[in-house]
Parts: structure tokens; C-alpha cells; sequence
């Protein structure tokens, strides 16, 4: 999965990752009232990624919990996993099986679910276009928002649709829902684009 990219499956990328991440912020929200344990374990996570307690700049947690696991992750997922299912199974259960490797990896069981989904996301993104740089930029995209909102909580008002407060909003699903069919759309124009 090493195919360039143009301009269109970069975009759509970038907005399709934006509104997954919205809709998997809104989902963990729903597991959240379901199980309130769950905010218990999400504010442990917020605590070890704001190095900046620690006297670490938000630059260096970007490279640790951004850049780090975005390529270490993408060429075990979506490059050694995916290929080889390819390879055996049909594209549904190909992308299926990384996404929910993927969300078993992590090793929460609260955040199974949305991390299945971001997986599925970043999986659909390497199986349309062929690349796996779009799915690391996407990966990378993902991990730092996350780090970018705890360390800076006053940027939570430009990124309302990914607030844990605000996601149910109908503000917050609108934006969520044109971004992410938005994503899908360009993403699989690229692709048709590519194949003519």
C-alpha cells in the first residue's frame, strides 16, 4: 500500500478522519452513560498524555502519542495485516478484521468501540486509495487533536463537534455527518479518478 496520492484523497482523508472522530467521540459519550467507570480509565489516559504536566513540551507529546504510534501502527495495520488478509478474504471482511484487530490492540475494553471505528475509518482509507501514508496523516491527525485539546482545552469551542459535552448537539451531528460523507465522497472520487 505504498501508492502516492493526489490532492482530492488528501482532503477527503482529512475530512473524513475529522468527522470519524467526531462520531467515535460520540459514541464513547453513549458508552459512557452506559458504563460511568468508563471516564474513570479515559481520565487516566488524559493524564499520562499531558507530558506538559511534566515539564514536557505539547511538541514532544505530539511526537510521542501523534507521529510515533501513527507510523508504528499504520504499517502493522494497514500494511503487513491488511495485505495479507487481502489476499485471503473479501474486501468487507478484509477491512472488517483490521478494524477490529486494531480496536483489540489498545487494550480497553471501554474504548473498543471507538477505537474499532477510527480503525475502520483509516482501514477504508488504504483499501480505496492504496496508500498508507494517508492512513499514518489520518492516524496522526487523530492522536494529535487528542493531545492538542488536553493540552490546550480553550481550542475545545473551535472543535465543538468533538466535544464530550457537545457531541449530541444537532450542531455537533451536523458537522460530524458533513464531514464524514463529505470524506467518503472525495476519497472515493479520487479513487475512480485514479482508475480512469
Amino acid at each position: 500500500h505504498l501508492k502516492g496520492f493526489g490532492f482530492a484523497a488528501f482532503f477527503g482523508t482529512i475530512l473524513l478522519v475529522a468527522g470519524g472522530l467526531g462520531f467515535t467521540t460520540w459514541i464513547a459519550q453513549l458508552q459512557a452513560g452506559l458504563f460511568p467507570e468508563s471516564l474513570q480509565v479515559n481520565q487516566m489516559l488524559e493524564e499520562l498524555i499531558d507530558l506538559e504536566a511534566f515539564g514536557i513540551s505539547p511538541l514532544v507529546s505530539l511526537l510521542i502519542f501523534a507521529v510515533s504510534p501513527a507510523v508504528c501502527e499504520e504499517v502493522i495495520f494497514r500494511g503487513m495485516l491488511l495485505s495479507s488478509f487481502k489476499k485471503h478474504l473479501s474486501p468487507l471482511l478484509s477491512v472488517v478484521s483490521v478494524a477490529l484487530l486494531f480496536g483489540l490492540f489498545h487494550l480497553n475494553i471501554f474504548r473498543l468501540i471507538p477505537t474499532a471505528l477510527i480503525g475502520l475509518f483509516l482501514t477504508y482509507i488504504v483499501y480505496q486509495t492504496g496508500s498508507i501514508y494517508l492512513s499514518v496523516i489520518g492516524h496522526a491527525l487523530i492522536n494529535g487533536l487528542a493531545v492538542l485539546l488536553i493540552a490546550y482545552p480553550s481550542l475545545q469551542p473551535y472543535l465543538f463537534w468533538l466535544s464530550d459535552d457537545q457531541i449530541v448537539h444537532p450542531e455537533g451531528l451536523a458537522v460530524m455527518s458533513v464531514l464524514l460523507v463529505s470524506g467518503i465522497l472525495l476519497i472515493r472520487f479520487s479513487n475512480r479518478k485514479e482508475s480512469s
